[in-house]
């Protein structure tokens, strides 16, 4: 926290929390997409499904970290009034 702190400044304890689990669940999401790409080896048509569900992961990770940074950012407004 304190490293964190030394970066961004001081955060209230909600919006540090919605950051490190939307941290966490976006890695977990591209940690598994990564274990689907690897487990399906190169792309035929029996595997297609599961590249595209790999696919689907990678980009809704982005989707997930900006939703929570907007979060963060709405509960860090939210303390401060």
């Amino acid at each position: 926290m304190k490293l964190f702190e030394s970066i961004f400044g001081a955060i209230s304890d909600e919006a540090f929390c919605v950051l490190a689990g939307t941290l966490k669940v976006c890695c977990t999401m591209l940690l598994c997409s990564l274990a689907l790409l690897v487990e399906i080896g190169s792309l035929r048509p029996d595997t297609y499904a599961l590249y595209r569900l790999s696919a689907a992961l990678e980009s809704d990770a982005a989707a997930v970290l900006l939703v929570g940074n907007f979060a963060a950012l709405f509960l860090e407004r939210f303390h401060r009034r």
